[in-house]
């Protein structure tokens, strides 16, 4: 559940700045994360030399 608390955080917070932005901005959101954890699976550490 904490997560989907944080995300309607972000949310309430999001339409309020849309809402009551001065200069007409809006910032635009995804809950998709899918590319997120990919990103997360992927190699933290490298190999010196390029492999053969």
């Amino acid at each position: 559940m904490y997560i989907v608390g944080d995300c309607k955080q972000v949310k309430t917070d999001l339409d309020s700045y849309n809402d009551n932005n001065a200069h007409g901005a809006e910032i635009q959101m995804t809950s998709d994360f899918t590319d997120d954890l990919h990103e997360l699976d992927m190699p933290q550490e490298y190999p010196n030399r390029k492999p053969e």
